[in-house]
C-alpha cells in the first residue's frame, strides 16, 4: 500500500517551497509561493518570515544545498559551451 502522508500534508499547505535564494554575503534563505485560495497575497513569492507574519502554514522545507553542491553546479555551467545552430 502506498503512503500518501507527504502529499496530504502538501495539499494542506498555504504555500509551496520554491528554492533557495542567496545573498551577496553567501547566506541562503528559503522562498515560497503562497497558494492559499482567496488570500490577498495568493501567487506571491515570499520568505518564511513573511509567511509567519501573515499567519500562513510553512510547508516542509529541505535543508539548503551545501557549498560543495553549489560549486559543482557552477563548475558545470562554467564548462558549458553554447551550441551554434
Amino acid at each position: 500500500m502506498m503512503k500518501s502522508f507527504g502529499i496530504h500534508r502538501a495539499l494542506q499547505a498555504d504555500a509551496v517551497f520554491l528554492g533557495w535564494q542567496h545573498t551577496p554575503a553567501g547566506k541562503a534563505f528559503a522562498i515560497y509561493n503562497i497558494i492559499r485560495e482567496n488570500h490577498p497575497s495568493c501567487h506571491s513569492t515570499v520568505t518564511e518570515s513573511t509567511l509567519r507574519k501573515l499567519g500562513l502554514r510553512i510547508p516542509p522545507t529541505p535543508a539548503p544545498p551545501s557549498w560543495d553542491s553549489q560549486a559543482f553546479v557552477l563548475a558545470i555551467k562554467k564548462d558549458m559551451v553554447p551550441v551554434r545552430r
